[in-house]
């Protein structure tokens, strides 16, 4: 079933043999519902115009009848192009649920990236933490006050934390974490005891 448009043959298409919808051409995925644009605007926006508390809202759910921990709730993928035309997935927001039990369902989030071409976790907020940089990958971790850039800074590759600087110079002994700690501010070592 097709409805065309002034200038798109496949405005509306219904795909019967394959069961699938697409809005704005043929959808050549598997996706059961496709919304394909070539323009510069949104392919697809959602407006609710209550004047009261309801909010435009968009519902991702996993509808089992028999769900078990660590099941995947949703995910949200962000695929691009690379080079040489194929598809990477750049990243992914993927909710899991960690714990089904009525009463104490819990879940986590995590985001994650590209980096070099494989994918890392950036940030996960489980139950019982928020874990930056789960993978341990080298990647910096940076806290920008009012005026400085580096309020608090996490080199990723050298094991290091600063405060007010990005150039710690020594690591944090196994010794000054468990006793009094050290740290640096604009690059000065202080004991705090």
């Amino acid at each position: 079933f097709r409805v065309e448009s002034n200038d798109n043959a496949n405005m509306l298409f219904v795909d019967g043999g394959n069961d699938k919808v697409s809005v704005g051409g043929i959808n050549a995925e598997g996706d059961t519902f496709g919304v394909i644009t070539t323009g510069t605007g949104s392919s697809l926006r959602l407006v609710n115009s209550n004047t009261g508390a309801g909010a435009t809202g968009l519902i991702i759910e996993n509808g089992s009848a028999s769900p078990a921990a660590n099941d995947g709730i949703g995910t949200i993928s962000f695929i691009g192009k690379n080079s040489a035309g194929n598809a990477n997935g750049a990243g992914y927001i993927k909710v899991v649920a960690t714990d089904v039990i009525n009463g104490t369902y819990d879940s986590s989030m995590e985001f994650e990236t590209l980096i070099a071409g494989g994918i890392r976790s950036r940030i996960k907020m489980a139950p019982t933490e928020t874990a930056f940089n789960d993978n341990s990958s080298d990647v910096d971790f940076r806290v920008e006050s009012n005026d400085n850039s580096n309020a608090i800074f996490v080199d990723g590759g050298n094991n290091r934390v600063g405060i007010l600087t990005n150039a710690p110079p020594l690591p944090l002994s196994q010794g000054e974490r468990t006793g009094s700690a050290l740290n640096y501010i604009n690059g000065t070592a202080n004991t705090i005891s």
